[in-house]
């Protein structure tokens, strides 16, 4: 299943609005969608989150439906796979 991270500006004055309103999808995904997490960064981007999707229609229907909203101005989703020789974890049971 292709894994998905979507970088996420907001606008500063709504970051926490934001930030509280992104912790909450976890608990309630998208059927096919498996989110990793969700961080606070430092740079560019002010959250990121990670998932994976069947496919990249869903992975952008889950983008609209469950990330962008309030406090979101702009975000960028890539699209990747793991290195399994350099990924602690993956692919392994």
């Amino acid at each position: 299943m292709p894994e998905y991270i979507t970088l996420i500006k907001t606008n500063p004055p709504e970051f926490q609005q934001a930030r509280e309103r992104l912790s909450r999808i976890t608990q309630r995904p998208q059927e096919d969608i498996e989110v990793h997490g969700i961080w606070s960064t430092l740079g560019s981007h002010d959250l990121l989150v990670a998932y994976n999707a069947p496919e990249q229609e869903k992975a952008m229907q889950f983008i609209q439906n469950k990330v962008n909203g309030v406090g979101i101005r702009s975000t960028q989703t890539l699209s990747g796979q793991a290195l399994s020789s350099f990924t602690p974890g993956y692919g392994k049971d």
